[in-house]
């Protein structure tokens, strides 16, 4: 069974007397060659796993020119070898002092804290730091930097620090420790669930420089500093099942400044190690697997197909990149295992993508500037490997400074080591689903233009968990500090200022109304004091969302209730009032008119079978929102009642109706219906009618009187040649009278909007 293959991390330099190695099984054999023009062992040594230190063989010194090479053996199984591409190209170190770059503090200074983190220096250099008249602390610089512990704790004055070689030092950089205010020291917080068999536990929420204090319930006691605000403890002991664990935090001893442990965290069972998750794209031809979800201290299988490769994450590490063999068509999937305990199932599987014909190099951002931290990169291929590669200025030697690093989306943060140097030529190299890296475009670097105090881009909103800063040197380090009580000043985020106008910069709090912000940033030895402070403010309204009548509502009524909601009620973003507009035809209907509630109606009767639209902003103290809009269409007009015929006088011939359209003609229906007997006894039926229909005129109501002497009207009837003809009608005839005015009614046959039929007998 092939194991992964151990990475090597770099940077590294001819100055390193150790490797740092990731990945290996515990109690595997690592073994590191060169394999440049210098063929030899470097280094050898039995991994503890996941993170290793190794020492150089006796007598072995790195060399420029020097690509390094891992791999590990454990029993029978051994990893394959990585490709020449991917293994690691040893730096160049300056012969003078001179050409040593500036260091920078990674750590924020906190007066009285004890560990620092300094990064810059080139690997195997020694970094200093002095303050009140003497040096406080040395370590050598490793891949990641230098970590020291001092003497004493930091000053409320300057603290300055510098890199070395045996020909002397390099320029000094300066810092000003801040407070660390309050007299006790919150206490840390641990991240949960907490697994039995875990080597590691997450801490955050410390001052740096602080000394962290784990206490188990055991009785076990682990201690370790911390040079950053969030780390992994590693504990001596793996925690076990049923245990607590609570933590603590306190600075240098003399300042008298500590906190009470936190809350106990029961350690769980280590059979709910979860499933890991592997993170796409994967692309044929790629080496490397991201890994995530992982606990502290799990073995890890990754399965390509049918191949299994075993390996094991750092133990300070819930992500790692796995290397393996050229990753051919199909998926991948993983599992983790914790005591012998394995996570339930394995991973979603990831299919593996095919390799995209043709992938162009990406493009580094310019200007670069001098001590520039990191480099910023943008076309990258999601999943593609990147180093960022430096061509000395004067001696043409080419050497990378950085490590690998894998890239999942399309931009990327490159952290440099040393940082950048005036004159150098810098490039990216991209391993996108081959062995074989492409080149970005190239870019020199310039002579650092002098710093100005940044500023914060307002509004800063409460709520937000950032702010936008500008007015910054490409490069350099951005701090912003927050203030939530007057007086107090804390750091809340740090950011490497792009090449773009602004940066945003991640904060560790939520803001909230009230609070105070203000920035700095520092390059090369020159660092800017915080100047402008900015408020933090409500929220603009978002939009509101309007509920009725819902978009495109058809049959609305000619005076509707216009209601919507708001989406941030109950939040600092809420709205105060609200402004409305209805509009038909492009004609204001109602106004811009400002409303303190949810809800409007609309006074006037608008037009039927019309299309409205409707639009609504929220105001609060900070602004005003954009509109959100929405239409409706009014019901059609319904027909108007049909004519009724309500009388007709006998005596004076008058019929009389109503509902008719205003000063029409208005069309008159009289039918008899009857029968008479005649001289000689027969039947003669009377089913008479007028034709064609009588016209009359509505008044302009609408009403109807007209004069109808049936006489005049209606046909004789021929009775008989005694009688002759009955002029009229004949008394017990039914006389029918209806009317219409012209307007249509499909549903009849006659296709005629009719009146009702009034009877009345003769």
């Amino acid at each position: 069974m092939p194991l992964c293959i151990p990475t090597i991390v770099g940077p590294v330099s001819e100055l390193s007397t150790s490797l740092r190695i990731q990945g290996a099984l515990p109690g595997a054999t690592i073994l590191v060659v060169a394999v440049g023009a210098n063929l030899r062992d470097i280094a050898k040594g039995i991994a503890s796993g996941g993170d290793d230190r190794i020492s150089l063989l006796p007598g072995v010194t790195l060399q420029n020119g020097d690509i390094l090479m891992a791999r590990q053996e454990l029993g029978g199984d051994k990893s394959p070898d990585p490709p020449k591409s991917l293994s690691v190209s040893v730096q160049d170190v300056p012969s003078v002092p001179g050409q040593l770059g500036h260091v920078g503090f990674l750590s924020h200074l906190y007066k009285c804290g004890e560990y620092l983190w300094i990064t810059g220096a080139i690997p195997g250099t020694k970094v200093e730091v002095e303050f009140n008249g003497s040096t406080k602390g040395s370590a050598v610089a490793l891949e990641d930097g230098a970590r020291l512990k001092l003497s004493e704790g930091l000053p409320a004055g300057t603290v300055t620090a510098w890199q070395s070689i045996p020909a002397g030092k390099g320029p000094s950089v300066f810092g000003q420790p801040d407070p660390a205010t309050p007299r006790q020291l919150p206490p840390p917080t641990i991240k949960q669930p907490v697994l039995g068999c875990q080597t590691a536990v997450l801490v955050s929420n410390v001052y740096d420089g602080a000394t962290v204090t784990l206490q188990r319930g055991s009785g076990i006691v682990d201690v370790a500093g911390f040079d950053r605000n969030a780390l992994w403890l590693r504990v001596s002991k793996p925690l076990d099942e049923g245990d607590a664990i609570s933590i603590k935090q306190n600075l240098w001893v003399k300042c008298e400044q500590n906190s009470v442990f936190s809350p106990k965290v029961r350690v769980e069972k280590p059979q709910g190690v979860p499933a890991p998750v592997i993170i796409p794209p994967l692309c044929s031809g790629a080496r490397f697997v991201r890994v995530a979800n992982l606990t502290p201290g799990a073995l890890v299988s990754i399965k390509v197909n049918g191949t299994k490769y075993s390996g094991m994450a750092p133990p300070n590490s819930a992500v790692y990149d796995f290397m393996v063999d050229p990753l051919p068509s199909g998926s991948v999937t993983a599992m983790q295992e914790l005591c012998s305990v394995s996570s339930p199932q394995s991973s979603p599987a990831v299919k593996v993508d095919p390799r995209t014909a043709s992938i162009p190099g990406v493009k580094l951002l310019e200007p670069l500037y001098a001590c520039s931290r990191a480099v910023f990169v943008e076309g990258v291929h999601p999943g593609a490997i990147l180093q960022v590669w430096r061509a000395d200025n004067q001696t043409g030697k080419k050497a990378p400074i950085s490590g690998f690093v894998a890239v999942y989306d399309t931009q990327a943060i490159i952290p440099v080591t040393p940082y950048l140097r005036e004159k150098d030529k810098i490039w990216v190299l991209q391993w996108a689903c081959d062995d074989t890296p492409i080149k970005s475009n190239a870019a020199e670097v310039l002579q650092h233009p002098k710093i100005k105090p940044p500023i914060i881009v307002e509004p800063a909103y409460s709520g937000t968990t950032s702010v936008v800063v500008g007015n910054t040197v490409p490069g350099s380090l951005i701090e912003v500090y927050l203030s939530t009580q007057d007086g107090v000043w804390e750091l809340a985020g740090t950011a490497f200022a792009s090449p773009q106008s602004t940066s945003a910069v991640a904060l560790n709090a939520k803001l909230a109304v009230g609070n105070k912000l203000r920035v700095s940033q520092s390059l090369c030895e020159l660092r800017t004091q915080p100047e402008k402070i900015v408020m933090v403010v409500r929220p603009v309204p978002a939009p509101p969302i309007l509920d009725k009548p819902s978009q495109g509502a058809t049959g609305v009524d000619r005076k509707p209730t216009l209601s919507w909601h708001d989406p941030g009620a109950g939040q600092d973003g809420r709205a105060d009032s609200y402004e409305l507009e209805v509009r038909g035809g492009g004609t204001a209907i109602v106004p811009l008119t400002p409303i303190t509630g949810t809800s409007f109606q609309i006074a006037t009767e608008l037009n039927y079978a019309t299309n409205y639209t409707w639009q609504v902003r929220a105001k609060n103290t900070s602004g005003v929102s954009g509109f959100a809009s929405s239409s409706f269409t009014l019901k059609p007009e319904p027909p108007p009642p049909p004519p009724v015929i309500d009388s007709y006088d006998r005596n004076t011939f008058t019929l009389k109706g109503r509902n008719f359209l205003p000063s029409r003609t208005v069309y008159v229906r009289l039918t008899v219906t009857g029968s008479i007997t005649n001289s000689y006894g027969y039947t003669i039926n009377d089913l008479r009618s007028t034709f064609p229909l009588l016209q009359f005129t509505s008044d302009s109501s609408g009403n109807l009187t007209a004069v109808i002497d049936p006489k005049n009207v209606l046909p004789p009837l021929y009775i008989d040649d005694i009688l002759g003809y009955l002029i009229g009608g004949a008394p017990g005839e039914n006389f029918s009278f209806s009317a219409h005015d012209g307007r249509p009614n499909s549903s009849d046959i006659t296709g005629m909007l009719w009146s009702n039929t009034f009877t009345t007998t003769w």
